[in-house]
């Protein structure tokens, strides 16, 4: 209402923000763990470094330029964000190469792809 005679555009603005909003975060969690490895219903670890594996496999990294990344709060990076959910999210993008190293030394499937790929 205080926008006056340009009440309607300014609801239709708002309203299509919030639509945009909403189907981006949708993609980015939705492309977040497509691909991902499901564990069943009641799976438990057995100590610190299955419930490691277990996270680390459940995600997927989907690679966005860094505004984009900034966007989303840095949910591209579900992987690190599984592992360390306290983690401030411009942390995330530093430690994701120290993640997949580690992955990769120690035989833990560490998913990774652009996101229009993914999301195809």
């Amino acid at each position: 209402m205080l926008a006056g005679p340009f009440f309607l555009k300014s609801l239709l603005g708002n309203v299509l923000s919030a639509v945009v909003c909403d189907v981006h975060s949708a993609g980015i969690v939705y492309c977040g763990h497509i691909g991902a490895k499901d564990c069943a219903r009641g799976t438990r670890a057995k100590g610190r470094p299955q419930w490691h594996k277990m996270q680390a496999e459940a995600a997927r990294n989907v690679r966005v330029s860094r505004p984009l990344s900034v966007l989303c709060g840095a949910l591209d990076r579900q992987i690190e964000h599984h592992l360390f959910p306290r983690m401030p999210p411009n942390r995330l993008r530093e430690i994701a190469p120290r993640v997949k190293a580690i992955c990769e030394a120690h035989g833990v499937q560490y998913l990774e792809g652009s996101w229009s790929s993914t999301l195809g």
